[in-house]
């Protein structure tokens, strides 16, 4: 006769907190509630800022119509899995490519615009793998190799098994030699020409994650050769974050920043908070028996006084980074910008896309798509036209802000106030810690552990080697998995190295 187990249904649920509502956060929560049982668990999750989204913001111009500019991360790649099942879980749809997401770039060299990389080494046609190969011989072919060998190895990585180590996971998928040493070294122990880097590689990789090529990991110069794959989300990338937190049903505080992490006295851990809303300006300090870290923790000062967080753990969150300057501006004009403000000698038509060589321009990369805004006096059922004209809408990327002067000088005005040129909408976004530069100081073995202590989760490791959406969103379902236990999330597999 068989003694019943626990009635576990009548257990209280486990409360955890979820530090940071970027994709990572959201996709630990969006997952928790998939993975486990009703009532299991009680999330709550808690963002410094007003909004969430993270690294992942969209702007609202007033009178907008159609996809809202992004100002933090743009695109992700269509084919990556953990966000594709959150974004059919939302019940959302990508959005349109207009015809200049196709169209090939142009090329600033520091005294000429020419025809510019298409950044697709992936899935080239044959006779543009065929014109690089008669240009830039072997080296063409090689880098194509070495490409479609990530974008595989890539699907791999945290795809049907929990991990508890990024370093090991990054080797596991095959990633082994790219897992120490900038892109520019990597590239260099392929062979890879450097008139080719120069040309096409490091052109790509500012445009995406606005680092040079000795700045740059070389997963992240890898994925930005693979443009054919990008998508975003039907009228704003931050919806996608937004439905993984509401689908989670976690309770989410706004303004709240997380000011120290100690052992707690009726649960396992104490968080002191401090809410930055004027009604509510006292500090809290709830206790969990979770807890995840869902953000970058260098430099933000968070105290840690947890008794069983081991000095190896520490590395992973307190080693010192240095990370990559960016400012996102946002323009709409009738006016077209014009190529004598990179060199007065130039008199050339500018592209939809721009990209620029090392050191030959603050811009890293520019953008043009159009802008419709509604005619506020219109409504659906008027006879008159419900949009104005459409506009240009440029997106420039750059490593220094862009001013009002560098804005009319873009468009072939100087002396006057943008408020009297044909200039409807100015936005700047900047981002002090864009991307974590590589550092020949990454920490190996114990100091990329994700469980750091008991219960204690760290997901901001995975970005010194990749900083993106697909990655946040994966070290979250990892978070998930690793709660549900070890082999839940199906068999270890093999892969080869690249």
């Amino acid at each position: 006769m068989q003694t019943p187990g626990p009635n576990t249904t009548l257990d209280p649920p486990q409360r955890i907190a979820i530090v940071g509502a970027g994709v990572a956060g959201a996709s630990a929560a969006f997952h928790l509630r998939e993975l486990s049982s009703p009532n299991q668990y009680s999330l709550t999750i808690y963002e410094d800022r007003a909004a969430v989204g993270g690294r992942v913001i969209s702007v609202h111009p007033p009178a907008w119509y159609g996809h809202y500019p992004e100002v933090g991360a743009s695109h992700f790649f269509a084919d990556d899995h953990c966000l594709m099942e959150a974004k059919d879980s939302a019940g959302l749809k990508y959005a349109y490519n207009g015809p200049w997401e196709k169209s090939h770039a142009g090329l600033y060299t520091g005294d000429d615009i020419v025809s510019g990389p298409s950044c697709n080494l992936e899935s080239p046609s044959w006779g543009d793998l065929t014109s690089l190969s008669w240009k830039y011989g072997i080296s063409a072919w090689r880098l194509h190799r070495a490409t479609l060998s990530a974008s595989t190895r890539l699907k791999s990585f945290g795809a049907s098994k929990s991990f508890g180590n990024v370093v090991h996971e990054i080797r596991g998928a095959g990633f082994a030699h790219t897992s120490s040493g900038s892109a520019e070294s990597y590239f260099g122990k392929l062979g890879i020409s450097p008139r080719l880097l120069a040309d096409f590689v490091e052109p790509c990789t500012r445009a995406r994650s606005c680092q040079n090529l000795v700045d740059a990991s070389p997963i992240s110069a890898l994925l930005a050769l693979m443009k054919t794959k990008e998508a975003k989300i039907y009228e704003s990338n931050d919806v996608l974050v937004e439905g993984m937190i509401k689908l989670s049903g976690a309770d989410l505080h706004l303004n709240s920043t997380v000011l120290n992490i100690s052992d707690g006295e009726t649960r396992r851990y104490r968080l002191t908070i401090a809410n930055k809303t004027p009604e509510s300006a006292k500090r809290l300090q709830p206790e969990f028996d979770i807890v995840i870290l869902a953000f970058p923790m260098s430099g933000t000062g968070i105290g840690m006084k947890v008794q069983n967080l081991s000095e190896d753990s520490k590395v992973s969150f307190t080693a010192p980074q240095s990370y990559t300057q960016s400012h996102i501006t946002h323009f709409s004009s009738a006016l077209d910008i014009i190529s004598t403000f990179f060199h007065p000698s130039l008199d050339v038509r500018m592209p939809y896309d721009l990209l620029t060589t090392a050191n030959s321009s603050n811009i890293l990369s520019i953008r043009r798509s159009t802008a419709r805004f509604n005619r506020i006096e219109c409504i659906w059922d008027d006879e008159c036209d419900q949009f104005d004209e459409d506009e240009n809408l440029y997106r420039i990327v750059s490593r220094q802000p862009i001013s009002d002067d560098d804005v009319a000088k873009l468009i072939g005005k100087e002396g006057q106030s943008l408020d009297e040129y044909d200039i409807g909408w100015v936005h700047r976004q900047a981002w002090p810690r864009a991307i974590p530069n590589y550092s020949e100081n990454l920490e190996h073995g114990d100091g990329n552990k994700i469980e750091i202590a008991p219960k204690l989760f760290y997901l901001g490791g995975a970005e010194r080697y990749l900083s993106s959406m697909e990655m946040s969103c994966r070290m979250g379902r990892n978070a998930a998995r690793l709660l549900r236990g070890p082999g839940d999330a199906g068999p270890e597999q093999e892969h080869a190295e690249l």
